[in-house]
């Protein structure tokens, strides 16, 4: 069908990085029979995590959910943007709804999701329960947000052994590695943290880049400092005070609460506190 070859080309140009034609091509999607409604669920996910168009991206996923209930996703995502909006009781509401909806595999990762907005929300206690029942079910980032939640509750030896275990089993969680080098800041091992963040992956995230400036600001090392400030993407310098970028990093951190996943329209949990 020409609905599955436009997701297919869709996906593969955003995979290699050709963001405005795979937008172009999923777009197409919306004119496709009512039955592949749900392929809507690739336009949704391109437009809130490539561009940051929230309100267009939640048309897109309601649709998908709306076309097939099993595009699970789709419905977790339009209550991440609910809670982005500051609809916090509405998005975990829908979060409620959808883990009593699912069985197996998808009720973990939809307890697990659920848990990664209260971790957001700084409930940390609340969130682990989400994720030791994820984790108990296999899902695939239970474990990494169990280790940011045992971190912000100050147990450092049970968040080490979960972020270790997490980067081991996929070398490419990105969360993963910042959690680690927030867990290393905490616990005095600087140069430890500094090397992690010689990672690409890390180095292009605007959390490693707040932890690396941070850290480059606990050496007395000015220049490290205004380099790693100059490398913020323009919404986050945005809320900077430029007289004093320590200050700015450590609010920016404090209302980050439990939030290290650097997907910009998540930055909306910060900025409005």
């Amino acid at each position: 069908e020409d609905a599955w070859a436009r997701m297919f080309c869709a996906y593969a140009l955003d995979r290699v990085g050709e963001s405005a034609a795979a937008r172009a091509c999923a777009e197409k999607l919306r004119k496709a029979p009512k039955k592949f409604s749900f392929l809507r669920y690739i336009l949704g996910e391109l437009l809130l995590l490539n561009h940051c168009e929230s309100e267009a991206a939640l048309v897109e996923l309601r649709a998908a959910y709306a076309g097939f209930p099993g595009v699970w996703n789709a419905k977790a995502l339009e209550c991440e943007i609910l809670l982005c909006s500051g609809k916090e009781k509405e998005a975990l509401e829908g979060m409620d709804a959808l883990l009593k909806a699912s069985t197996g595999s998808m009720e973990a990762e939809a307890a697990a999701w659920r848990g990664e907005f209260h971790l957001w929300l700084g409930r940390y206690k609340k969130a682990l329960a989400d994720f030791e029942f994820g984790l108990k079910g296999g899902a695939r980032f239970a474990r990494t947000w169990r280790g940011a939640a045992r971190l912000m509750l100050g147990r450092f030896e049970e968040a080490e052994e979960d972020l270790k275990t997490a980067v081991e089993v996929d070398p490419s969680d990105t969360e993963a590695w910042i959690w680690t080098v927030e867990l290393f800041r905490r616990t005095g091992r600087r140069e430890g943290a500094l090397k992690i963040l010689e990672r690409a992956d890390c180095r292009n995230d605007y959390w490693g880049i707040l932890l690396r400036a941070i850290l480059h600001s606990e050496r007395v090392d000015e220049k490290g400092l205004a380099e790693a400030v100059e490398a913020l993407p323009d919404f986050v310098r945005s809320a900077f005070n430029e007289s004093d970028a320590r200050a700015s990093i450590d609010l920016i951190l404090k209302r980050g609460k439990g939030l290290r996943r650097g997907d910009p329209h998540l930055a909306k949990l910060w900025a409005g506190r």
